[in-house]
């Protein structure tokens, strides 16, 4: 399993160099449309309530598209505000996915430390374990 993670990581910082930005900013678009659908998801859902047996139910499905119809709202207000800072961190994001590329040896430090680690647990595992083992304690 951690093969497979050191390999998806790799295949990640590869195409992280040509995707940077294209990622960055679709997944700003996504999770605008995921709050929109939400609140249409939670609109039409009011619906399947009765209106006098289920009056909580519908006012909370109601409720709940109205709070995230606005919380879509101040995304894409933040969004719009803030765009050329957004830029500006996809750039830096960028310049730093070039540079990791180009220094892969950054991927295998926490695979280093993580083997560095193991012999540490070893030994705190057969203390601990010697420790509870001594027998009752007496006080």
């Amino acid at each position: 399993m951690s093969a497979a993670t050191l390999v998806i990581s790799l295949i990640y910082i590869f195409l992280l160099k040509w995707i940077t930005k294209p990622l960055l900013y679709v997944s700003m678009v996504l999770i605008l449309v995921c709050l929109i659908l939400l609140g249409g998801w939670s609109w039409m859902k009011k619906d399947d309530y009765d209106q006098e047996l289920e009056k909580d139910n519908y006012m909370y499905a109601q409720v709940g598209a109205y709070v995230s119809w606005a919380i879509a709202g101040i995304y894409l207000i933040f969004m719009c505000c803030c765009w050329k800072n957004i830029s500006l961190g996809a750039s830096i994001m960028e310049a730093a996915s070039e540079f990791v590329s180009q220094n892969i040896r950054i991927v295998t430090l926490p695979v280093i430390a993580y083997l560095v680690c193991i012999p540490f647990m070893v030994y705190w595992t057969i203390s601990a374990v010697y420790l509870y083992s001594i027998g009752t304690p007496e006080f």
